[in-house]
Parts: C-alpha cells; sequence; structure tokens
C-alpha cells in the first residue's frame, strides 16, 4: 500500500470546488506524485506504515489528517495553476499568484511545517555544544593536563553565576 496517495480524487475535487470524476488520469497522477513528495519529506519508514502494518492480524495505522491534507494542498496547486504561473494578464483582466508561485510538486515551508508532527525527530549524528556565551571578557579558560602530566590545551570555561 506503501504506492497509493495519501488523498483521494473526491478529497481534491472537494478542495479545488470541481466535479472531478474518480478515474480521473491527471488527478489520479497529481495526487500520486504529491503523495511521493510528501513521503519522501516524512521518510518512509514512517509512511509505510500507515493503513498497512505488514501484520494482516494487525489493525492498520490510519493516515494522518495532516498528511491527507497536506498532499491535498500540493496536488490541488498544481491543478489550478499547472504551469505555475505567478500573474496571468487577458486585456483588462489579472490574476495573481504568490511570489512562491512556481512549477512542479513541491511543499512549502508551511506545510513541511505542518508535516514536522508526524515526521520523526531523530537527530542522530556528532554535534557540538558551546562551553560559552560569546563574550570573551566573561570567559575564563581552564588548563588541562595530559597523562604525562604536562599542560596539553586551555579549556574555555563560564564560571557559575555569570
Amino acid at each position: 500500500m506503501a504506492n497509493l496517495p495519501f488523498a483521494t480524487v473526491r478529497d481534491l475535487a472537494d478542495w479545488v470546488g470541481q466535479d472531478i470524476t474518480a478515474d480521473d488520469r491527471r488527478a489520479q497522477a497529481l495526487l500520486i506524485a504529491a503523495s511521493v513528495r510528501v513521503r519522501t519529506y516524512v521518510g518512509s519508514t514512517t509512511t509505510d506504515k500507515w493503513d498497512d502494518t505488514g501484520d494482516p492480524s494487525a489493525p492498520p495505522v490510519p493516515i494522518p489528517d495532516v498528511v491527507t491534507s497536506v498532499t491535498v494542498q500540493v496536488a490541488a496547486r498544481v491543478w489550478i495553476n499547472p504551469q505555475g504561473l505567478t500573474t496571468e494578464a487577458n486585456d483588462d483582466y489579472t490574476r495573481r499568484w504568490s511570489d512562491e508561485a512556481k512549477g512542479g510538486i513541491y511543499l512549502t515551508k508551511e506545510e513541511q511545517a505542518d508535516l514536522n508532527d508526524v515526521k520523526p525527530s531523530g537527530r542522530g549524528g556528532l554535534s557540538t555544544i558551546s562551553t560559552t556565551r560569546g563574550e570573551d571578557e566573561l570567559d575564563q579558560y581552564l588548563a588541562t593536563i595530559n597523562p604525562y602530566g604536562h599542560q596539553a590545551a586551555w579549556f574555555p570555561f563560564l564560571p557559575p553565576g555569570v
């Protein structure tokens, strides 16, 4: 089930306010492409569990509402504006989309923020934690001693209460 879209053609039709038949190939393709974009952002280890636990005796894990919503929004953007136009003019009529409108299937920063709740937050790896507060005049340094009893390096240290 991992390749099925996270939203239905009916969801897209309701969002854009148009009659779209369930077998409309363009609508199906847009929803699949939008679902792939969401799946890529969230991660397949999470999305593959939705509606398919792999264990027939286990109940399915429902697709989160936010995922369906974002999938429909991404597909609707291309359904309504397939060329990714920012401005369309005809005589004295002008229609303008946001400056961030662009062609193709993409997630906006807001949509990514919405999906962050269902995305695993694992931040593995190595990172650095600063031991100073950036005010050099308050920093103090402790001498470190190597195993041979010699001074090895200075280690930044900010005393408590400063």
